[in-house]
């Protein structure tokens, strides 16, 4: 599959619970034509449920996402719920982004969510099979690059990250900073996080450096809290997670550097934005594209920037406190 850059997995150790994880059993590589043809799972009820008619409103829908995006689709999910009871949402167990896409091209979900645009791959499958997908972007995201909280480089460039990534670069000395190991870490490959930075970073590029990948974003932050010579990748909302701080960034070598917040990934002033995407067929239920409305409504935005995503179909103010004024 286009899209996710190289990645030499030997150079990768996935910390567990006392045990070594294999890259393969994460479900990484899989073919999108062999996920498409994967059966429903077997937690379905045998039961048949009351007809229920299928309005915007009403009636029954599956929705597939993200481990990154889960939280955030389960409380818009809820929200929903809340304001049409009639309305059922049934959300799937988290998988990863191919995955969700393959269970929005079989039929077996009316609605994906995921932190990604579809790749070359999927779009050709959906060609193929006469389906025709629709792409909502529904939140925004930054891919924020954290240090150690005493580690005294402030600057990179994107050029510089994929340098990191790629190897080259491999001593804290060539960025400035005292000489030390560089300790690249990631999220997990397979999650939306990895993937977008793999493409928007490494724009082709093979991931050779040695990374560590740990289980979650929080684990991230929490490693390079405890690492100082560490680098990691965290989105937005963990920029400021106790003991890291984030780097500036700039598109090319010369421009300015970017500090991450909500205002400049919101005006594209950072140069490292991610979109989450929300697809429907286009021959859907009703309702999902009732839910869809919901999301892009204002009560749907708010609980997206409530889950420390930027929303992308209301305004968006920001008031910054002069430093002249006093606290309380």
């Amino acid at each position: 599959m286009r899209g996710l850059p190289s990645i030499y997995l030997s150079h990768f150790v996935f910390r567990g619970p006392g045990r070594v994880r294999s890259a393969l059993a994460l479900g990484l590589g899989l073919p999108l034509a062999a996920l498409l043809a994967l059966p429903l799972g077997c937690g379905r009820r045998e039961t048949t449920p009351p007809v229920v008619e299928d309005t915007e409103t009403s009636g029954r829908i599956s929705i597939a996402t993200s481990p990154d995006l889960f939280g955030l689709v389960d409380t818009l999910a809820a929200g929903f719920r809340g304001n049409h009871p009639q309305a059922t949402l049934e959300l799937g167990e988290a998988m990863p982004s191919n995955r969700v896409v393959a269970e929005l091209l079989a039929g077996r979900a009316d609605v994906a969510v995921v932190g990604r645009a579809l790749e070359p791959e999927e779009r050709e499958m959906a060609r193929r099979g006469g389906i025709e997908v629709e792409g909502h972007r529904i939140a925004l995201d930054g891919l924020c690059l954290v240090v150690h909280e005493a580690n005294p480089v402030e600057n990179v460039s994107v050029s510089e990250l994929q340098r990191i990534w790629s190897g080259e670069i491999r001593d804290w000395g060539g960025l400035g900073g005292r000489h030390g190991r560089i300790l690249p870490v990631l999220p997990p490959l397979y999650a939306d996080l990895a993937r977008a930075f793999a493409q928007r970073v490494m724009a082709g590029q093979p991931l050779r450096a040695a990374s560590l990948v740990e289980l979650s974003d929080s684990a991230v932050a929490d490693r390079v809290a405890r690492t100082a010579g560490a680098i990691g990748l965290v989105p937005l909302r963990l920029a400021a997670a106790p003991g890291v701080r984030a780097l500036r960034v700039a598109p090319i070598e010369g421009a300015a550097y970017v500090e991450p917040d909500l205002e400049t990934v919101h005006e594209g002033r950072y140069p490292l934005g991610a979109y989450v995407h929300l697809y429907l067929r286009t021959r859907r239920p009703r309702l999902a594209g009732g839910f869809l409305t919901y999301t892009a409504s204002q009560p749907g935005q708010e609980r997206v920037l409530a889950g420390g995503r930027l929303p992308t179909s209301v305004p968006l103010r920001f008031v910054r406190r002069s430093p002249m004024l006093g606290s309380h």
